[in-house]
């Protein structure tokens, strides 16, 4: 096979086209980038697989690197399509290990350029790119972090449990956070103790766990999408009862040494079976916590029966209507009056239509006392004259004069009574009848 090829992009089908290739007899490093470089194009976009295996001493037989050669001066449309065409290219040949590297410019297209882009990135390189702020606040996390791992253990449901971290956890994450490929990082317990390995992934997403994780729980720290990082805790159907529970115990612990170690928000999921791997669980949008579904409260039914008027409350427990012997009364038969509902059918509010509103009037309904006389406006003003014709004192204004009346409220005497009492009450305020 070929040391290299280049795979064009085709806009007019939108497909992918073999460009030209590098022969495999090339094994100097140097040598082999300029020879990709001659294949380059200064204003098409394309990408390049390149065979590491020879070139480098570390590099094994699906190591690849993808070079990405997006010139400025290209066309957008062009460089949207190479770009677009990494994932089809990482998906086609999911046996090889790809390190993508960016190139805009060929004097980047060269080893040297290629060893500094993707090397593993020291504190010393991240501390480079950060303000003064930013590190101390990094170390004062790390410093607490190594607190925390020292303070004595506290029983669970107290405190959460301080995890005992090994090595291979701290190597493992600077390891993933390091890489360019896809990689995951899978911890687990053994008895007190955080240990942990890394894990290449054919394509990033949680899909590509599927399959490979173990048989006990564990906990897998993955790139989500954006500047975030993935944190599950799998569970696995068949897992021991006392290994689960030790998981959830110390899952606060495994989060603070995570953290510890990057500073980018958590998206965390708890999975127990592989067909729940999905990459919608990295979704930036996922709620943090997956928490245990809630049934909806359903509302309380509405009362039966009319409503009280206006300004009367309901108090808990009463019912507009009379209560059945469950509640205390007698079983003993109360036979109405003639002329009159039984109470057991008669509401204690009875509803009134007028001019298009509910009104309501108490039940059964007192006869308004007949007013056989009239009296003026200002003898109905002056208490001493009234008070000696026995008048009653809150209807004084239905002893006016059907005219009177009309001409002070703009209305007859039946249409009056039916307002609410508070406009009658104002009403009468401003003419001295109240």
């Amino acid at each position: 096979p070929p040391r290299a090829v280049k795979v064009d992009v085709d806009p007019a089908g939108e497909s992918l086209v073999l460009g030209g290739e590098v022969k495999s007899e090339l094994l100097e490093p140097s040598a082999v980038f300029e020879a990709v470089s001659e294949l380059l194009e200064d204003s098409v976009p394309c990408l390049v697989l390149l065979s590491l295996h020879g070139v480098c001493e570390t590099c094994k037989e699906k190591d690849y690197a993808m070079i990405a050669w997006t010139p400025d001066v290209s066309p957008v449309k062009l460089r949207m399509l190479c770009a677009s065409s990494r994932r089809t290219l990482r998906e086609e040949f999911t046996h090889l290990h790809f390190k993508e590297y960016n190139a805009t410019e060929r004097r980047e297209v060269s080893w040297e350029q290629y060893q500094e882009s993707t090397r593993a990135r020291t504190d010393q390189d991240r501390f480079a790119a950060m303000t003064q702020d930013e590190i101390d606040q990094l170390e004062v996390r790390k410093q607490v972090a190594k607190e925390q791992a020292m303070a004595p253990k506290k029983l669970a449901g107290l405190a959460g449990m301080q995890v005992k971290v090994n090595e291979t956890f701290e190597s493992s994450m600077k390891s993933f956070l390091d890489s360019e490929v896809p990689l995951a990082v899978v911890a687990k317990l053994d008895q007190e103790e955080l240990f942990a390995d890394v894990l290449e992934l054919g394509e990033q997403g949680p899909a590509a766990l599927k399959g490979k994780l173990p048989k006990e729980p564990c906990f897998v720290i993955m790139a989500a999408k954006g500047e975030q990082l993935l944190f599950i805790t799998w569970l696995p159907e068949g897992a021991a009862v006392r290994q689960k529970m030790k998981t959830s115990t110390f899952k606060a612990s495994v989060l603070d040494q995570v953290k510890a170690f990057s500073d980018k928000d958590l998206v965390m999921a708890e999975v127990s079976e592989d067909d729940d791997l999905e990459d919608s669980l990295a979704d930036s949008q996922k709620v943090p916590e997956a928490a245990c579904p809630v049934a909806p409260v359903a509302p309380a039914p509405a009362p039966k029966g009319p409503k009280p008027p206006a300004g009367a409350v309901a108090l808990p427990g009463l019912s507009p209507t009379k209560p059945s012997l469950a509640q205390g009364y007698s079983e003993s038969p109360v036979v109405p009056s003639s002329g009159e509902k039984s109470a057991k059918e008669t509401p204690l509010f009875e509803e009134k239509e007028t001019a298009g509103k509910m009104a309501f009037a108490t039940s059964p309904q007192a006869s308004p006392t007949e007013i056989t006389e009239t009296l003026s406006l200002a003898e109905l003003q002056d208490a001493s004259v009234w008070k000696g014709r026995n008048v009653i004192a809150t209807e004084r204004e239905r002893y006016l004069p059907e005219d009177v009346f009309q001409s002070l409220f703009g209305k007859g005497k039946e249409e009056f009574a039916k307002l609410p009492k508070w406009k009658r009450d104002n009403e009468k305020k401003k003419h001295g009848l109240f």
